[in-house]
């Protein structure tokens, strides 16, 4: 069996599958953590019933392209984690596929979650208005599974290359 037939089998065991999906886990967090922590977010006032705000589509599309350039990393790194521990294999890349959108979801809402409240919690708390972090561009989540699939195959091209 030449090289490029064996990148289609599936890798012995399981191994390879738990690893590439732990990997997506972690960098979740990650992702989650350091969105939370450099994202811009502005701080509002409250005009009657009316909240206001100078900057939000800035702070909006900051918060969106922040996540994307994070998301590509992530992708990037999951991508080549999948080379390592899969052996080559074109299986583990579905799975890397699978486990960074997953990866892509919880990054977005654990970020979400840890990030400022919703604005009608913070006005009844009182105190100053922040705004909550948020995804606008739902597109961006599927950077993460994209990039990671493309740094698979392009992983995977020189060893089917010189199978011809």
């Amino acid at each position: 069996m030449s090289d490029p037939d064996r990148a289609l089998e599936d890798p012995p065991g399981r191994r390879p599958y738990v690893w590439t999906t732990l990997a997506a886990g972690v960098l979740s967090v990650l992702l989650a953590l350091l969105w939370l922590a450099i994202a811009p977010t502005p701080a509002v006032r409250v005009a009657g019933e009316v909240v206001v705000s100078d900057a939000v589509p800035e702070f909006a599309a900051a918060q969106d392209s922040l996540f994307a350039l994070l998301a590509i990393g992530a992708g990037l790194v999951h991508g080549v984690v999948a080379l390592a521990v899969g052996r080559a294999r074109l299986a583990v890349m579905l799975v890397a596929v699978a486990a960074g959108a997953a990866g892509s979801l919880v990054a977005w809402r654990l970020g979400v979650l840890l990030g400022p409240a919703p604005l009608a919690v913070q006005r009844v708390s009182g105190g100053a208005l922040v705004a909550p972090l948020a995804l606008q561009a739902l597109g961006i989540l599927g950077l993460w599974p994209a990039v990671a699939a493309l740094t698979v195959f392009v992983g995977l091209l020189p060893g089917r290359l010189r199978g011809r």
